[in-house]
């Protein structure tokens, strides 16, 4: 027997609004809430955590994410990805968008020249020999323990 999930209990479950309050509420405010506002305002940006230090008030991308985890849970890829797939679920409830032009938007099929430029730069990207649409579903499971397909029939009568 399949589990229904409302869109608000799989929001929930992405837990960027735990992370927000927990952020707010830690030691490290100051530093870490400029980080999630600004993932959160640009998901579907090339992220590096190199980006973010000086934002951050931390020495290294290692030093970001110890924060992270101890502010929030989780490094900076996974807010990363987190936040990607919060943005990706409501564009499934609030748009007619389909699923893989969501899908192309935060999680965009890379050449091989970008794929060498990410990894030499350190960016944060799922898996560059998916699709866009495996990065999602691939995204959906490890936040959800749900497929793409079961999501979409959750949240889309």
């Amino acid at each position: 027997m399949k589990t229904a999930f409302s869109c608000e209990s799989l929001r929930e479950r992405t837990g960027i609004c735990r992370a927000q309050a927990d952020a707010a509420a830690s030691d490290y405010a100051q530093g870490l809430v400029p980080v999630i506002e600004a993932v959160l305002a640009s998901p579907e940006h090339l992220w590096r955590s190199h980006d973010m230090l000086e934002m951050a008030g931390v020495v290294s991308a290692f030093n970001l994410d110890r924060t992270l985890v101890k502010a929030i849970g989780f490094d900076f890829a996974e807010l990363v990805d987190r936040v990607r797939v919060l943005h990706a679920l409501d564009a499934l409830t609030g748009t007619e968008a389909t699923v893989d032009e969501i899908a192309e938007i935060y999680w965009p099929p890379r050449t091989r020249n970008q794929m060498l430029k990410e990894q030499k730069a350190n960016v944060v990207v799922v898996d560059n020999k998916l699709s866009s649409r495996e990065n999602l579903d691939a995204a959906f499971l490890r936040v959800f323990e749900m497929n793409l397909d079961d999501v979409v029939a959750a949240v889309r009568p």
